[in-house]
C-alpha cells in the first residue's frame, strides 16, 4: 500500500479543499464499481466526506418524472436534450453543488464534452477550491458485454442489453460518434493517469488504486473537507 498518502482534514475550515474525479469510459469497462471503491476509500481510510454522483441516475429521476420513456439507449440521448434544452446548466450545476458539501465527489461517467469542459474551466480559475481530474477505463468489447449482460443492476433499468456481440456494439455507436456529446474529447481529457486503465485484467479496486496514485499528488498537504 506504498501509494497510500497523507491527506490532512480540518473541520469547518472555509478553505478546505474539494476533489472532482470523473471515471469516464464506454459501458462494461468497471465505472460504476471503480467509482464506489474510490469513495469507500476515502471514507474509510482517509475520514473525508465522499459521495458517487451518476449521471445517469440523474437523467432516469429526470425523464420518469416528465412521463419520458428509457426503453433502449438512444432513448438517454433523447432525454438529455429535453432537459437542456429547459435547462443548460442542469448536470453542471448539480456538480457544483456536490462540491459545496463533499470533500470528494467521484462522478460514475459524464456524456458531454461541453459539461465536462465547463467544469474544468470553472474549477480552474484562480482561487478555486477544487482540484478536477478524470480517468479513462477501457477493457475489450468482449469483457464489456459480458460484464453489462451479467450486472444485476442493469436488470432492473428499463432499457434491454443486446444480447449479440456485435449488436452490443453497434447500440453504442450513434452515443460515441454524436456530435451532441462529443464523448471521445471527453474521454481524451483523462490526466489521473494520463493513459487509459485496461480493467480486463484487474479488479476494481485496482483500477481506483491506480486513480488514487496518479491524483496524489495534487492533494497531498492540502485541506480536504470532512463534512
Amino acid at each position: 500500500m506504498l501509494f497510500f498518502y497523507n491527506v490532512y482534514t480540518m473541520v469547518n475550515n472555509p478553505e478546505q479543499s474539494t476533489l472532482v474525479i470523473i471515471i469516464g469510459g464506454p459501458s462494461g469497462t468497471g465505472k460504476t464499481t471503480t467509482a464506489k471503491e474510490i469513495v469507500r476509500y476515502y471514507r474509510t481510510w482517509k475520514d473525508v466526506s465522499a459521495t458517487l454522483f451518476q449521471p445517469s441516475e440523474l437523467l432516469r429521476r429526470e425523464a420518469a418524472a416528465r412521463g419520458i420513456p428509457l426503453l433502449q439507449r438512444s432513448d438517454y440521448h433523447k432525454a438529455h436534450m429535453v432537459l437542456e434544452q429547459e435547462d443548460p446548466n442542469f448536470m453542471t450545476r448539480r456538480i457544483e453543488q456536490l462540491t459545496q458539501n463533499y470533500g470528494v465527489v467521484c462522478i460514475d461517467g459524464l456524456r458531454k464534452y461541453s459539461h465536462a469542459k465547463a467544469l474544468k474551466d470553472t474549477f480552474s480559475q484562480p482561487g478555486s477550491l477544487v482540484t478536477y481530474r478524470s480517468s479513462l477505463l477501457e477493457a475489450p468489447d468482449s469483457a464489456r458485454h459480458d460484464r453489462v449482460l451479467r450486472d444485476a443492476e442493469r436488470r432492473n433499468r428499463p432499457e434491454s442489453v443486446p444480447q449479440n456481440l456485435n449488436d452490443f456494439i453497434d447500440s453504442e455507436m450513434p452515443d460515441i460518434q454524436s456530435t451532441y456529446y462529443q464523448m471521445r474529447k471527453v474521454w481524451e481529457m483523462r490526466d489521473a493517469p494520463a493513459t487509459p486503465i485496461d480493467t480486463s485484467h484487474i479488479t476494481p479496486w485496482g483500477a481506483a488504486k491506480i486513480i488514487i496514485s496518479a491524483v496524489r499528488k495534487d492533494v497531498s498537504g492540502t485541506l480536504i473537507r470532512t463534512s
